[in-house]
């Protein structure tokens, strides 16, 4: 009996020890949770009039240019990766890519590693640190996205082809508007017009 007890103590001990070396990188057991859900569901931030997104899971906050305000969309995949998006006026510029689960046209990426040369982005500038976790702004993953707005206009173009709805002449005039205000914002991106810092928590 004694000898079975010891066993149990020893197996207990080893989970113990385990459970506690366990690597999660740099966050704490309860953001690894939370970044698990996110993944089920991400968080998708309409903002008509906000210029701040803060991401208060990871401990940071980003302040966009006015002539962002009602043109954007953050995903949340999970803490420490999230989507930045242009969000139009024009269905191509908001529910183009509905069907990958993402509003809006990927402008940039928000991630805690710089993207390996497969991964197919490149690193745009590094952000800085929040709470010991260092951030990274990629380009948008499997090349930009911003060209769709253009392509839209062709009838012979891919991305017209197959556009799950009617692109006619308002929807050409809402895209050529659309154009004017993505771009400015895809160049804030890539010039760093904007402010990222650490937040308490």
């Amino acid at each position: 009996m004694k000898k079975i007890m010891r066993i149990m103590t020893v197996c207990i001990a080893l989970l113990l020890i385990s459970g506690c070396t366990s690597d999660t990188g740099n966050l704490p057991k309860e953001t690894e949770e939370s970044r698990a859900e996110a993944y089920e569901t991400p968080r998708v931030i309409i903002s008509e009039n906000e210029l701040v997104y803060k991401n208060e899971e990871a401990g940071y906050q980003i302040t966009f240019p006015e002539n962002w305000r009602g043109y954007y969309v953050i995903t949340e995949y999970s803490p420490e990766e999230v989507c930045i998006g242009f969000y139009g006026k024009s269905k191509t510029g908001r529910i183009a890519y509905k069907h990958w689960d993402r509003d809006g046209l990927d402008l940039a990426w928000i991630v805690t590693h710089e993207p390996t040369p497969d991964e197919g982005s490149l690193t745009i500038a590094k952000l800085g640190k929040a709470h010991g976790v260092s951030y990274f702004l990629t380009s948008p993953r499997g090349g930009p996205r911003l060209p769709d707005l253009e392509a839209i206009l062709r009838p012979d173009s891919t991305t017209r082809q197959l556009a799950r709805y009617e692109v006619d002449a308002t929807e050409e005039e809402l895209v050529a508007q659309d154009t004017e205000k993505a771009l400015p914002m895809r160049d804030d991106l890539y010039e760093g017009n904007f402010i990222f810092e650490a937040i308490e928590q």
